[in-house]
């Protein structure tokens, strides 16, 4: 009979803290509600409260050093997209992710241009 992986390496690959106790079992945030598309980045808040907050928060300040999705922070992280979800948007309610939110669909790109042209010629 061969041995399973996880036989092999006791403890690899396996996650001390469940999922579900990273958001203390909200599907979602009460703060904020960032879409999967949403590019989040840490910002000069995120980065001084970096070594007093928790390890999984400190990672996601890391991750977050270049600007990626909601949606890459879970795979990243390798936990489900509502933990991702929660997780970034309460740490953007509390002022250490920086989130930019995609064009709302609908959006007209051409009178979004016209508007950016319109401020340039101002300055």
């Amino acid at each position: 009979m061969s041995a399973r992986p996880s036989d092999e390496n006791p403890g690899k690959g396996r996650r001390f803290v469940r999922p579900y106790a990273l958001t203390g079992g909200r599907a979602r945030s009460e703060r904020a509600n960032l879409s999967l598309e949403t590019l989040i980045l840490s910002n000069a808040n995120g980065s001084a409260a970096a070594s007093e907050l928790p390890p999984e928060r400190r990672q996601v300040i890391r991750l977050c050093a270049t600007a990626i999705s909601v949606a890459e922070l879970s795979a990243l992280l390798d936990v489900p997209i509502g933990v991702a979800r929660v997780l970034a948007s309460d740490m953007h309610a509390d002022g250490y992710l920086d989130a930019h939110e995609p064009m709302p669909e609908g959006t007209d790109l051409t009178s979004v241009l016209e508007r950016v042209l319109d401020g340039l010629r101002v300055l």
